[in-house]
């Protein structure tokens, strides 16, 4: 019983991430200025590949946590801050 605990918290936390991350790509996507989608998903993507190969799970979700925050209180993002914003995937937090 134990040993399935264990896997489903882990398998939650795995998924957990992923929800995020579209929750996170699909507001910045819908904010962002037109043409920008292909952009934006291919730095996820990228992002999240990294902090897998790199076991950086925790930063990767601190990253999108900080990224959610900034798109609650914006409308619409221009170039700058999307940016700005993507470059929050890099910066360890």
């Amino acid at each position: 019983m134990l040993v399935f605990f264990a896997a489903s918290v882990a398998m939650l936390r795995l998924y957990q991430t992923d929800l995020i991350q579209v929750a996170v790509v699909n507001a910045m996507v819908q904010k962002a200025p037109e043409g920008e989608e292909a952009r934006i998903r291919r730095a996820f993507s990228q992002a999240r590949r990294e902090a897998r190969a790199q076991d950086r799970q925790d930063e990767y979700l601190k990253a999108l946590m900080a990224i959610s925050q900034r798109l609650e209180k914006t409308q619409e993002i221009d170039r700058q801050q999307l940016d700005e914003l993507l470059q929050l995937l890099d910066e360890p937090h």
